[in-house]
């Protein structure tokens, strides 16, 4: 939250001291459009994710040709991730074999000596949807009907959530076939499962990072006087997680496509006063 204000408070005094300045052209441009990432990889959903954007630019328009830009918005994003753990099914129930007066470490060496290992494989595939607090600032160049972009965005964690779906094995219960010597289930009820798989979604931001920063640049076609189309290419400098135990190569580049429109102009006069009109 504190964030957040401070972002609203930076925007509202670059409009003031715009106002203020020698720029020859200030104007607001309400925009909206869609993410488009490409993933390596994906079980869980579409292997392209489509996710909204919008927010509104501030523009300072030095003489004919160039611009600079600043930005507040909201921007929907998704990534990919797959990570491999192993866990001792024996450490897992140590507690409980141990007030059984069992010695655990005793089992796990004499496994180890015949070769058995009994261990939990899980894999775990998982998409974070992430909800961020979108700060673009670029310069621009207009030539005729077309404005060439260039800049960077600052990104701020609002919210996320995480769908994640785990399967596990156990290979020396699943070499072992229980139902042959234990007809009655009596010995099974007790060990866990050779093989699962659970899904489920979380509404936390663990190991996320909750700032985001990158780069940008693009080209918009002008229509007509207030109307823009556009597309940008962007790349994220740092990773969305924290932990890196990640088994896919992450895919930091995303495309952006949307429209603009300009809703309003300042004229700064020689005298210092301005005048508002619509666009």
């Amino acid at each position: 939250m504190k964030k957040t204000l401070f972002i609203i408070c930076l925007l509202t005094n670059f409009i003031i001291n715009a106002q203020n300045s020698s720029f020859e052209k200030f104007s607001l441009e309400p925009y909206l459009g869609l993410n488009l990432q490409k993933q390596p990889e994906n079980t869980l959903t579409n292997n392209f994710f489509v996710n909204g954007y919008g927010g509104l630019k501030v523009n300072y328009e030095m003489g004919q040709r160039f611009s600079v830009n600043l930005g507040l918005g909201l921007s929907d994003r998704r990534q990919q991730y797959k990570s491999l753990d192993t866990n001792s099914v024996i450490e897992e129930y140590r507690f409980f074999l141990e007030l059984a007066g069992v010695d655990v470490d005793q089992i796990k060496e004499t496994l180890k000596q015949n070769g058995f290992k009994l261990d939990r494989y899980t894999e775990t595939m998982g998409i974070a949807k992430i909800l961020q607090l979108e700060v673009p600032f670029s310069l621009s160049y207009t030539w005729k009907s077309f404005q060439f972009d260039v800049g960077g965005y600052l990104g701020f964690l609002l919210s996320s959530k995480k769908n994640e779906q785990a399967n596990s094995r156990i290979p020396l219960l699943e070499s072992v076939e229980l139902d042959s010597i234990d007809q009655s289930g009596q010995i099974s009820s007790f060990l866990p499962a050779a093989n699962s798989s659970s899904l489920e979604e979380l509404s936390n931001s663990d190991n996320l990072n909750v700032m985001f920063y990158g780069f940008r640049f693009g080209v918009a076609y002008q229509y007509k006087s207030n109307v823009k189309f556009y597309g940008n290419y962007s790349l994220d400098l740092n990773s969305y997680k924290i932990d890196e135990n990640n088994l896919l190569t992450n895919n930091h580049s995303f495309f952006r496509v949307g429209v603009a429109y300009r809703i309003k102009s300042l004229k700064v006069n020689e005298e210092g006063n301005s005048k508002a009109r619509f666009e």
